[in-house]
């Protein structure tokens, strides 16, 4: 079974930090980890954090948190819109080449 990658939206309730979002990205760990790579944000995380982002590597449904990042809601904004039009290219437009 192949490695699953996902970014997964994590943020702060008083009891700790609740997902509540997740991307699939697919199977390409290249693909993945550059698009995790190249959102906003910080890998200086903190529990104070209000949003965290996870990239998690899934392997026969066991996940695994490789890195992570904390952001503003503005960059989570913009991160959303860049993993969304990220995955377009790569499953739709550079299926097609």
């Amino acid at each position: 079974m192949p490695l699953k990658y996902r970014i997964a939206l994590n943020m702060r309730k008083c009891s700790g930090f609740e997902r509540y979002a997740v991307f699939d990205i697919g199977t390409d760990h290249s693909f993945a980890h550059a698009l995790f790579t190249s959102l906003l944000g910080t890998e200086d995380v903190a529990e104070t954090d209000i949003v965290q982002m996870d990239f998690v590597e899934e392997h026969n449904g066991l996940p695994l948190s490789l890195k992570v990042k904390s952001c503003s809601v503005d960059d989570l904004a913009l991160n959303c819109r860049t993993i969304t039009k990220e995955i377009f290219k790569h499953w739709v437009l550079d299926a097609r080449v």
